[in-house]
């Protein structure tokens, strides 16, 4: 059975020409403004911990997995630049012994 704000507060103003105002305003907080039903449980809590726990896993192997292959990448560029410059070098020194030469 669901409350209505309407009821919510006609029970809050009998309860406070009955209780007083701060007894009334200490009950009403007692009172969830909506279902009961509607609020997380323990099991809830430890179920939706595990599910985010799992998925966090996943994410990070995901993001290993990434960083692995930019890695690798990032190596063979590395590799691919420094057999270029090591040939242009080369190169050049062959250009320069020969007009020297």
């Amino acid at each position: 059975m669901s409350v209505t704000e309407a009821e919510r507060h006609h029970l809050y103003e009998v309860l406070k020409a009955h209780l007083g105002a701060a007894s009334a305003d200490t009950l009403m907080n007692l009172i969830p403004p909506i279902g009961w039903s509607d609020l997380a449980t323990k099991s809830d809590l430890a179920s939706t911990k595990a599910e985010l726990t799992a998925e966090i896993a996943g994410l990070r192997g995901d993001m290993a997995r990434e960083i692995s292959t930019a890695q690798s990448e990032l190596s063979r560029t590395f590799g691919t630049w420094l057999f270029a410059s090591q040939a242009a070098v080369i190169a050049a020194m062959a250009v320069i012994v020969g007009l020297l030469g």
